[in-house]
């Protein structure tokens, strides 16, 4: 599927699933506008759905949640100034699932209303690069047992921002701040539940995590925060 081009629209009053049972991509380019309710990437464990949403003015609107890897493979990249907005986000929801979102190139941003969840049950990774920006509520990395999250913000003005911010919940989520990122929250929590494992790594000058609330380590799982090379965590 492509929606490439200035008044160029795909508007669905209902769900989209991009590879349900076999494999499927979608692109939205040069202020092309896609938008639904409920959108999922992968969603069969035999499903493997790709999109790319890339250059200023293109967008992908969802009312509802967005999967990237409902039970499938599922990869979303938005680069170049490209938008994507959804009323919440999961990468990777069931244990057999697969999900993987790249956040590239200035202005580019995906926008929750709600909470973004790396890695519900399955395996997991945003990566978010200089000038882009990914932003929801409350943010978790690793949620069930088994899971296992991985967020990588890297580079100058690259910005992950969270009302609340869970590094394993209960099962293992690693974060790691470099090359001039920021992550900020209102409250950090490492290791959430018991028996499961959080990893923070805060790298490099201007790189930093800023928690305005409690900043909790091993809450009743193992924590680990290291901060290195100018990197800086601020609990105000």
């Amino acid at each position: 599927v492509t929606i490439s081009g200035e008044d160029s629209i795909l508007a669905s009053s209902g769900d989209l699933i991009i590879g349900a049972h076999g494999t499927a991509s979608i692109l939205v380019s040069e202020e092309g506008t896609l938008s639904n309710v409920d959108g999922s990437l992968g969603a069969s464990a035999t499903g493997q759905g790709t999109a790319l949403v890339t250059g200023e003015g293109s967008t992908w609107t969802n009312t509802g949640k967005l999967v990237v890897g409902l039970e499938g493979s599922g990869e979303l990249t938005i680069s170049e100034g490209g938008a994507v907005v959804s009323d919440g986000g999961e990468i990777s929801r069931d244990s057999s699932a697969q999900g993987q979102v790249v956040v590239m190139g200035a202005d580019s941003s995906w926008t929750n209303t709600g909470g973004l969840v790396v890695a519900v049950e399955g395996e997991g990774s945003l990566t978010v690069f200089a000038g882009s920006t990914v932003s929801n509520t409350t943010g978790v990395l690793g949620l069930e047992a088994g899971s296992s999250g991985l967020v990588n913000i890297a580079g100058k003005d690259a910005v992950w921002a969270n009302t609340d911010l869970a590094v394993g919940g209960s099962g293992t989520g690693r974060l790691n701040i470099k090359d001039g990122a920021e992550v900020t929250s209102t409250g950090t929590q490492v290791g959430l539940m018991a028996g499961s494992e959080g990893i923070i790594e805060v790298v490099q000058t201007d790189s930093a995590l800023i928690s305005s609330g409690q900043l909790q380590v091993g809450v009743a799982g193992e924590g680990t925060l290291d901060i290195s090379a100018g990197g800086s965590v601020q609990n105000t």
